[in-house]
């Protein structure tokens, strides 16, 4: 089930910080990635479903879109695209963030060491910010277990 969190967020955001020494900067900056997205499809499935959709299609319309289309369809559901929700400066973040990840992933390997360092706490360092403007503009933060509706 795509809704089974088994740790707190803080637990997660404290075991990225205690990695930190024995991973490699682009490691760590995999995980912070990865972290980030899974917040921001949650978030989306959540407000997916609030506008109707079932748990099934809000996951299948959220695996189907990459994380910058996943920004223009926000406004479909939402009614403002994800970068103006979580503002310009966020969003560079984030966009900066998939390009590095898919060069690393898919593209040609690894830049400096310090690319991912500093991309690391830029990503961490608007992570809380995030999820407030998502716990206000949704009442659903990203990370948290998620009400059931009663039918």
């Amino acid at each position: 089930m795509v809704w089974r969190l088994t740790r707190t967020y803080r637990w997660v955001r404290n075991r990225i910080d205690e990695l930190e020494p024995v991973l490699l900067p682009s490691e760590r900056f995999i995980l912070v990635f990865g972290f980030i997205e899974k917040v921001v499809r949650r978030t989306f499935v959540h407000i997916c479903m609030r506008k109707g959709m079932t748990e099934a299609q809000a996951v299948a319309q959220s695996k189907t879109l990459s994380l910058m289309d996943l920004n223009g369809e926000w406004r479909h559901v939402a009614g403002k695209t994800l970068r103006e929700v979580i503002q310009k400066k966020a969003w560079k973040q984030i966009h900066r963030g998939a390009e590095l990840r898919n060069e690393l992933i898919h593209g040609r390997g690894h830049k400096d060491q310090r690319i991912y360092r500093e991309a690391v706490e830029g990503l961490l360092g608007m992570l809380d910010d995030m999820r407030g403007v998502f716990s206000s503009e949704y009442g659903y933060s990203g990370w948290q277990k998620r009400k059931q509706r009663r039918k």
